[in-house]
């Protein structure tokens, strides 16, 4: 079944009580002193969540300090109302020439996102519509070049897909081309820093589309290792430190970033972006079990100075990592979900390093 956020955990004990609600993981923890639990035969468990059955039993009271309790309810599947709207098409300038870079700001009721134009001048928003929103009527797009603007209203169709060209009819265009033209002899600058995350922005870096930027502001703290440069080619090493919009998490994650150069425009272009590694942080709890799923298809390392017990499935063989252990600390495979604990005394953060296979 699915991890179940906030089910209400209550343990009874002659008539005491313990409480704990399942996290975001569906895990729960509760602490009660062992001298308590083994003074009786049995105690009761309750576990309730709105919209789902409630799970009541009477377990028999365990010998050793460290119970696992999984607890499956059958919970009622609400239908959502909900549909994706996708809009796309290309930025033109006055003589029908894509532009590449150009900002694509889309706006319907509480909902704004923008993109940039790619190098072949195209873009595509993809939004979803939820309930409070689903019958939206338009969207406002606006469109910025340069200093050339321009703004339109498009009205939203039955179906989930609008193919909408937008033309910048500004002299601004004009001028441009002009500089290019009295500026044959000089090369394109090479692409900024700012230049890279900006192309990075709504669009995917990691493997097996993991990740993808949303925002300029993810970005924490961004740093050139390297550049390589010929007369057609340019690769960055850039190391990244960036913040999920979404959830708040810190990442680190070192790519290699390609441009080649394009003589018939005098441009670098975007080509391709390969990834050296990309890190999650996860907080191992005390003593009780936590499970991750590692991103599959990857290998991935951790820091192997913290005192762990592993497991690759709910009940199997306890596996010991740390300072304190002379075996080798080899994982059974394969595996999908890790079952990991703390062996420290305290809850502790662990890093997990994932590279491409």
């Amino acid at each position: 079944g699915n991890d179940l956020k906030g089910a209400n955990i209550q343990v009874s004990i002659i008539g005491q009580s313990f409480h704990a609600l399942t996290d975001e993981s569906g895990n729960y923890q509760i602490k009660i002193d062992p001298e308590l639990v083994r003074s009786v035969p049995s105690y009761k468990i309750e576990v309730k969540k709105e919209g789902c059955s409630t799970y009541r039993n009477t377990e028999n009271s365990p010998k050793q300090e460290l119970v696992l309790k999984d607890i499956q309810l059958q919970c009622e599947k609400k239908e959502i109302k909900r549909r994706n709207l996708i809009i796309t098409g290309a930025v033109l300038n006055q003589q029908g020439k894509t532009l590449n870079n150009a900002s694509v700001l889309l706006r319907a009721g509480d909902i704004k996102k923008e993109v940039q134009t790619d190098y072949l001048g195209n873009y595509s928003i993809n939004i979803v519509l939820e309930e409070y929103n689903y019958d939206i009527k338009s969207v406002r797009i606006e469109v910025k070049y340069n200093e050339c603007t321009k703004n339109e209203i498009i009205d939203v169709p039955t179906g989930n897909t609008i193919y909408k060209d937008i033309s910048l009819l500004c002299e601004i265009e004009k001028k441009v081309e002009e500089d290019k033209t009295t500026q044959t002899n000089l090369k394109a600058s090479d692409p900024s820093i700012d230049n890279i995350k900006s192309y990075l922005v709504n669009n995917k870096i990691v493997m097996h589309d993991w990740w993808t930027f949303a925002y300029l502001k993810e970005f924490k703290n961004t740093e050139l290792i390297n550049k390589i440069k010929t007369d057609d080619r340019i690769e960055y090493h850039v190391k990244f430190n960036f913040e999920d919009y979404i959830s708040g998490s810190l990442h680190d994650s070192e790519v290699y970033i390609v441009y080649k150069y394009d003589s018939s425009y005098n441009e670098w272009d975007f080509d391709e972006i390969i990834m050296i590694y990309i890190t999650i942080d996860y907080e191992i709890p005390n003593e009780s079990w936590i499970k991750i799923t590692p991103i599959s298809n990857t290998k991935w390392s951790c820091n192997g100075d913290y005192k762990l017990g592993w497991r690759t499935s709910p009940d199997g063989e306890t596996i010991y990592s740390g300072p304190d252990r002379t075996e080798k600390f080899k994982l059974p495979k394969p595996y999908t979900n890790l079952w990991l604990y703390s062996r420290e005394g305290k809850p502790i953060t662990l890093k997990f390093t994932y590279k491409p296979n």
